[in-house]
């Protein structure tokens, strides 16, 4: 069932564990974003090199700046992840924590950007192949469009998915990302409608980040973390009740399959 006032809830509490560390977590959302930052004043480095006849130095500029948001802006990420994590818990946040998930979960974000990269590319190619006239298989123009639509269809629950992976990670203490990607898949399955219109508010957040740019390098991804590892919170206190309460009545009988996959993972 879909409730409105959970996810306003959600964004609610979001909004105000935002508010009151605003300054520690606009600084980290700069320091998240310097890769990007870099990347850019790179690229005018570059095109400046290549003006000027130095096509080896536009060259090795080219690559840094093309290395350094790929290599460090997950592991960045993972680290305001981590710090979101904590500041939901409703515990003091320091760099200290920015940093041990930075470090802690450097090759992990990485991999989850590969998995992310590789499946948004399968998808997209198949909305562009199958993009009318495009298709060399000669489908009917009707077909070729719904067809189309289902590819992006998928590429839109497929960013919706992705609200979960990274926080959940957080909260196992089986730190295996396919674990991880498992887990956040069910609270997805379990949950579609909460997980739909949470995606919905934030794709808004996204929308007026992108017109005021401003706000990408101030607190946008602040504010999308703790959503995210709030909603995450949220979604597991039912497995965390269940699990409970069979501890606490010593009884035999075994959890729901998904509920058992999930609650012997977390601490």
């Amino acid at each position: 069932m879909i409730s409105i006032k959970e996810v306003a809830n959600v964004l609610w509490d979001s909004i105000k564990a935002t508010w009151e560390d605003l300054f520690s977590l606009m600084l980290m959302n700069l320091v998240t974003v310097l890769p990007i930052i870099l990347a850019v004043l790179l690229s005018f480095a570059m095109a400046w090199a290549w003006e000027a006849g130095y096509q080896t130095l536009a060259m090795i500029l080219l690559a840094t700046g093309g290395l350094l948001p790929l290599l460090l802006l997950p592991p960045a990420i993972a680290g305001l992840w981590n710090t979101a994590n904590r500041l939901v818990e409703g515990l003091a946040i320091h760099w200290s924590d920015y940093w041990e998930g930075f470090r802690r979960y450097f090759w992990k974000s990485l991999a989850l950007a590969l998995v992310n990269v590789v499946t948004l590319a399968i998808l997209g190619a198949n909305v562009w192949f199958y993009a009318p006239g495009n298709n060399p298989w000669g489908l009917d123009s009707g077909l070729s469009s719904a067809i189309q639509i289902f590819f992006v269809i998928l590429i839109a629950l497929w960013l919706i998915y992705q609200m979960y992976p990274l926080a959940m990670l957080l909260e196992q203490t089986d730190q295996r990302l396919r674990t991880a990607l498992r887990n956040a898949g069910v609270l997805l399955i379990t949950r579609p409608g909460f997980a739909i219109l949470l995606g919905l508010a934030l794709a808004v957040v996204i929308a007026i980040s992108t017109y005021l740019i401003v706000l990408w390098f101030l607190i946008t991804l602040p504010l999308i973390a703790v959503v995210c590892n709030k909603a995450v919170k949220h979604l597991l206190i039912p497995y965390r009740e269940r699990a409970a309460e069979a501890e606490d009545e010593n009884r035999d009988e075994p959890l729901e399959e998904d509920e058992s996959e999930i609650v012997t993972r977390l601490e």
